[in-house]
């Protein structure tokens, strides 16, 4: 490898990389017990929610806006558009999708029913009774 200087040029031989030519089975070895960078976040999260009974409180709350963010990601690339493409369809910005994809806010029934809208599809919401064993469940469209 040559290396140019501003004062004069300078031949560096580099040693041979000694990854080069190893089988990828390499990277099947097993990973050490412990990370030396430290835990996972889904095992950090694992170990506040059983410490910790906000924390367990809010994972609570948040879960059902998880559930639409899930739903809306899903729906969103099975229609093959980008965050940019929905938002456009919505005369909305990409922040906003980003924000209704985070699933850490409560998202309108105005933005839902754009979102299906924009997806060609109708946005309806029900009520399940479970508390009884039973699945009776009514869906009204909106």
């Amino acid at each position: 490898m040559l290396i140019r200087n501003a004062r004069r040029e300078q031949q560096v031989t580099m040693p041979p990389n000694p990854l080069i030519g190893v089988s990828k089975i390499a990277n099947l070895l097993p990973m050490p017990a412990k990370s030396p960078i430290g835990s996972s976040s889904a095992e950090s999260s694992r170990r506040r929610s059983h410490r910790s009974k906000a924390y367990q409180a809010e994972f609570a709350r948040l879960q059902p806006f998880e559930d639409i963010a899930r739903a809306v990601i899903r729906l969103r690339m099975e229609a093959g558009l980008s965050q940019e493409a929905l938002a456009r369809k919505m005369c909305t910005t990409k922040s906003a999708i980003s924000r209704l994809e985070s699933g850490h806010h409560a998202p309108s029934m105005n933005t839902l029913n754009n979102v299906a809208q924009a997806l060609g599809k109708t946005l309806r919401i029900s009520f399940n009774a479970t508390s009884d064993g039973s699945s009776q469940e009514t869906t009204l469209p909106v």
